[in-house]
């Protein structure tokens, strides 16, 4: 699935999405597809409900439309 991230530099093509939360800083994060590199934040939110509501989200848009590209908020 493509995504382009927050700040709207960076398109990725990415296989897992996850939540992660280090300290205080909570991200979603993407690890990119055919590619064994490093995982690329594409957010970060002010708690764990914030990125659960962005993570739903994504599922629904995969769900609705599963050839387009996501744009996070």
């Amino acid at each position: 699935m493509w995504i382009r991230t927050q700040d709207k530099k960076t398109l990725v093509n990415v296989r897992k999405i996850y939540i992660n939360k280090v300290f205080k800083i909570v991200s979603i994060i993407g690890e990119i597809a055919s590619s064994d590199s490093l995982p690329i934040t594409l957010e970060e939110y002010e708690s764990i409900n914030s990125a659960t509501v962005e993570l739903d989200s994504i599922q629904n848009f995969i769900s609705e439309h599963p050839t387009k590209v996501y744009e996070m908020k």
